[in-house]
């Protein structure tokens, strides 16, 4: 991905509010196993289990309700992990940050350990977008909504 590419990205973000920065770390013991498509699924699954804590039973018929969020995976080969721009409900940082994190863990290729998952309330939007695009290529990101088509 060529520098305006990232910029016309980083504008995209921009445009929307998020309120939670969140590093998801894959265990370094399943490095072997993991690629692009399986990080994907990986991603895919917490999604599934975040929104079904947040909304209930019927949490797949609620999709505009679902978390929004953009994702970045990084050192696939070396570190893998996933840094993500979070858009939660405000009166809900709370409940979202524990239970992305119980969910994550809940992930057979996850880092378990207290390091595992980092989130904390995002106050500097700008720079954490361009903290987490630094290394971007074209299937290094996702926004949450591409699982719901």
């Amino acid at each position: 991905m060529n520098e305006d590419q990232r910029q016309g990205l980083l504008d995209c973000i921009g445009d929307r509010s998020f309120n939670l920065a969140m590093t998801m770390n894959f265990d370094f013991k399943c490095l072997h196993t993991i690629s692009q498509d399986n990080a994907t699924r990986t991603l895919r699954v917490w999604d599934a289990a975040i929104n079904r804590k947040l909304l209930g039973r019927n949490w797949a018929r609620k999709q505009d309700r679902h978390l929004d969020y953009f994702a970045f995976l990084e050192k696939l080969e070396e570190f893998p992990h996933y840094h993500l721009l979070v858009n939660a409900p405000a009166q809900e940082l709370d409940f979202v940050a524990r239970e992305a994190r119980n969910a994550w863990h809940r992930l057979k290729t996850a880092d378990k350990s207290q390091h595992g998952v980092k989130i904390t309330v995002l106050y500097n939007q700008p720079d954490w977008a361009s903290y987490i695009s630094k290394e971007l290529a074209d299937e290094s990101w996702l926004y949450s909504k591409e699982f719901k088509a």
